[in-house]
């Protein structure tokens, strides 16, 4: 059997995870998330180091997925 990697299901499982950690840090427990890491959010401010944090949070993402992704088509 010759499979190969579904790559529109790795990109799909990409977006619902960064939907979820968007909803569940941004929406659900904002409150009582920024009061757990003691943030205060009238003063943060978007700066360059948090897009580094974006890339990083988005390639941890990827790599993984794409990584799960390859061994199930090794495995099958």
């Amino acid at each position: 059997m010759n499979l190969k990697i579904n790559h529109l299901a790795v990109w799909v499982c990409i977006v619902v995870v960064h939907a979820l950690g968007f909803l569940w840090y941004g929406m659900v427990f904002r409150e009582s998330w920024t009061a757990l890491v003691e943030l205060d959010p009238t003063k943060t401010q978007q700066t360059a180091s948090e897009t580094a944090l974006w890339i990083a949070n988005s390639v941890s993402i990827i790599a993984p997925i794409y990584l799960l992704a390859w061994t199930c088509v090794q495995l099958a």
